[in-house]
């Protein structure tokens, strides 16, 4: 039993700590997006850290003093999850509809959990306060016996059940929209598929909480196993639906810290041969080996910095280097790869030609390097990177 409780004491920390970070990054996001997908997401993840700060004993307690009513932290901890499973409902509902998954969408589908979870809150509510003022002693120990006041037993099932209903439906949502979904990120289907594990875990464990609390209503204790290992479920189920509304965020951050750090030798490479003067705000040795925070400044700097430095090169560019290139290449190579080499072939020649002293040529008619859609900027000067760490790697040490 010790070592249980001591299971369940790291998992209540790390299951805490991840909701508050989740919560504050999707809060933190609302300041670019205030989009009502992400809203919801960011009201969810706030009322799942909210249950764990109730949660924790010095916090129940002063939640009791203050009210007067020493099991409100209870309610408290019910109303939170309820809320976190409404908001994930809500939230795959608005996502089935985007995709098609419901099966006659609009307000009316998108609006019966307005008209199903309020009536059950208000059940769990009133049963609490009921319950509060019949057997505050069960409800402070939430040790179910025969002697128990009906009252009691009545609000912990219809709390749990409450609980249960809207993670299960989470759970079935998220399937239909991951057997229908055609989307291309894995990010988001990572996280659907961690959401939908996730809400069935989550919800399944408060739904076999219900056998115990009946039998031991009667007297009978010998399936109180499913109560202990309940938590654990729960635990599990959690950390999945967390991990799940981290992970497109997460990924996105991934893809953009390694991006800055792949662009670094290019970008050191093109500002010091086209004009060290376009670097107007470099970072700092510790961002530029961390990463950690580079999204909203010193990514698109370093995008614009490249960019400005290729034109500043265009006079001594030629365009021999990326026509040997295409002679050259294998029919299979993909496009997007072929233009990144024969960009790098070209920049690596107009480099050494400017290294040369050779004069810059003041008219050319066409532009030597290959157009790329500037939504397709970022992507195509990494391949680029690639391209030169891959076949010119001796030039970038100069």
């Amino acid at each position: 039993m010790k070592a249980l409780n001591t299971v369940y004491l790291v998992l209540y920390f790390l299951l805490g700590g991840l909701s508050v970070i989740t919560a504050a990054s999707k809060i933190l996001a609302l300041r670019n997006d205030f989009s009502r997908s992400l809203s919801i997401l960011a009201g969810g993840t706030l009322l799942a850290a909210g249950s764990f700060l109730v949660m924790y004993p010095a916090v129940y307690r002063w939640v009791g003093e203050t009210s007067g009513i020493p099991t409100l932290g209870s309610l408290l901890i019910s109303l939170c999850i309820f809320g976190f499973g409404i908001h994930s409902h809500v939230l795959v509902r608005l996502w089935s509809r985007d995709q098609g998954a419901l099966s006659t969408p609009g307000p009316r589908r998108l609006a019966r959990p307005a008209t199903l979870y309020p009536p059950i809150g208000l059940a769990v509510v009133t049963l609490y306060f009921m319950a509060a003022f019949s057997g505050p002693q069960e409800l402070r120990s939430w040790r179910i016996t025969a002697d128990s006041h009906f009252l009691v037993v009545c609000f912990l099932a219809t709390s749990w059940v409450a609980i249960a209903v809207p993670l299960l439906a989470t759970a079935s949502q998220s399937r239909k929209i991951h057997r229908i979904s055609r989307s291309e990120q894995p990010s988001i289907s990572r996280g659907l598929r961690a959401v939908r594990i996730g809400a069935f875990l989550l919800g399944s464990s408060y739904a076999l909480k219900l056998p115990p609390l009946t039998a031991s209503s009667f007297g009978a204790h010998h399936i109180d196993a499913l109560h202990l290992g309940a938590p654990l479920l729960s635990g599990a189920g959690a950390l999945l639906m967390l991990y799940g509304c981290l992970a497109p965020a997460l990924d996105a951050w991934m893809y953009e810290r390694r991006d800055f750090r792949a662009l670094r030798p290019l970008w050191k490479l093109t500002v010091q041969a086209g004009d060290p003067r376009l670097a107007l705000a470099p970072p700092g040795p510790l961002t530029e080996k961390l990463a950690l925070n580079v999204a909203k400044w010193y990514l698109p700097r370093r995008v614009m910095e490249i960019s400005d430095a290729l034109h500043a090169l265009h006079p001594w560019m030629r365009p021999e280097p990326a026509d040997l290139v295409l002679r050259s290449a294998r029919p299979t190579t993909p496009a997007p790869y072929l233009t990144a080499a024969c960009t790098a072939a070209t920049l690596i020649d107009a480099i050494t030609r400017k290294r040369q002293g050779i004069p810059p040529q003041r008219d050319i008619p066409t532009a030597p390097l290959p157009s790329v859609p500037p939504a397709e900027e970022r992507a195509h000067l990494v391949r680029v990177a690639a391209a030169l760490q891959h076949h010119h790697g001796r030039h970038l040490e100069r």
